[in-house]
């Protein structure tokens, strides 16, 4: 069997083996990279930031290394022993998840020598955070809600454009403060409440990222999808498509059926988990424990449909 690329023909590998297992893409923000576990490895390097704070600087790769490996990606894969493709870099909005992975599976980037348009290093290797993914490897995507109100707001006001953050405005940001004035002008001249103008940027975030799985499912990889806020559970359960396709957790025979419900269960977050730390670190992201408790429910999610064999 051939394919072309670019013009030319290459012989397509076909495994013997029918037992091999596709990849999982897991789609999501800080909570699904696996934030704070590295504080359960115990390495004498781990320095703590300021409480709920995240500083690159302080997280080496020995950190890293023990994150990826007990965090929920890597669990859900190694029981199905096959690979999982996880966003290189921490923490999003639905808009960044979206952007990055849309990028990561664009059959026009394909990583080969003679593309251009790739970002290569010195040696000619390109670089890790410049992935590039074929829908073919992979059975499911695992998307991961954060909160809405991050993806940002594009709007004219007055003759100019605004790409508007209201999260990292209400949290004080000096450098929407332009955009958030031009946003208050903005919704009163429409006699537009906040609510009212919340409620239609949620609802068109979730029918982006629902467009964005149905793209998916056209390739054969089948979607599940995971909620962090509570407030982001109304959009994915009132639309069916969605809601068939949500996982939710068990504990201790309770359900959960959003992250932040699960972590209010103390030893589900990290800085509340006085099981298995004396003095908690300051990181209010899912505990060692609820990444367990969420790949558990994935797992049999995965094992009840049945369909994480190759396509024939």
């Amino acid at each position: 069997m051939t394919t072309a690329i670019d013009g030319k023909e290459y012989t397509k590998f076909v495994t013997q083996n029918p037992k091999v297992t596709r990849g999982i893409v897991f789609a999501g923000c800080s909570f699904t990279w696996g934030q704070g576990l590295y504080y359960y490895s115990n390495l004498p390097s781990i320095r703590e930031p300021q409480p709920n704070h995240f500083e690159r600087v302080l997280v080496n790769s020995s950190h890293i290394a023990f994150m990826e490996s007990v965090r929920m990606p890597r669990l859900v894969a190694s029981h199905f022993k096959t690979f999982e493709a996880v966003h290189p870099y921490n923490g999003g909005s639905d808009e960044s998840i979206l952007d990055f992975w849309e990028r990561a599976f664009d059959p026009s980037r394909k990583p080969y020598l003679h593309n251009k348009n790739r970002h290569m290093n010195d040696d000619g290797i390109f670089s890790v955070s410049d992935p590039w993914y074929d829908y073919d490897d992979f059975a499911y995507i695992v998307y991961q809600f954060t909160q809405l109100e991050r993806t940002r707001f594009k709007f004219e006001w007055k003759g100019k454009t605004y790409n508007f953050n209201v999260h990292y405005a209400r949290n004080g940001s000096q450098s929407e403060e332009e955009g958030f004035n031009a946003f208050l002008e903005w919704l009163l001249d429409r006699e537009m409440t906040y609510e009212q103008w919340q409620e239609l940027h949620n609802r068109q975030t979730t029918a982006r990222v629902k467009k964005f799985l149905q793209n998916f499912e056209m390739h054969g990889v089948r979607a599940l999808v995971t909620v962090w806020p509570y407030d982001g559970l109304k959009y994915v359960e009132e639309d069916p498509w969605l809601k068939e396709r949500l996982v939710q957790f068990k504990y201790l025979n309770k359900d959960y059926p959003t992250y932040n419900t699960l972590m209010e269960v103390p030893e589900m977050k990290i800085d509340t988990d006085t099981r298995h730390f004396k003095v908690t670190p300051g990181d209010h992201h899912p505990s060692l424990m609820a990444h367990q408790v969420v790949a558990d429910a994935l797992i049999q999610k995965i094992d009840s449909s049945h369909i994480h064999r190759p396509r024939q």
